[in-house]
């Protein structure tokens, strides 16, 4: 199941929009578990580890101005 849910998403992570490779992939509850969140694949999101890192149990919008700082931190390097 976790190959169909990165194919799904692109091979991409949803968050930041890293390219994702089999060593970096790995899955992401939208809504955490500890809030009810399930291991449906829509709770799941395709996610680079550092993401998943910032994310890190909280919801998308607990971690966002961390993951909004990581996106800026990857375009100023480019």
């Amino acid at each position: 199941m976790r190959v169909s849910l990165f194919e799904r998403d692109g091979w991409h992570c949803r968050y930041c929009g890293e390219v994702l490779t089999e060593a970096t992939a790995t899955l992401d509850h939208i809504t955490p578990q500890w809030k009810g969140g399930s291991n449906e694949p829509d709770n799941l999101a395709s996610c680079c580890l550092m993401c998943n890192s910032i994310k890190s149990g909280r919801t998308y919008e607990q971690a966002a101005p961390q993951l909004l700082e990581r996106i800026a931190s990857i375009r100023a390097a480019q």
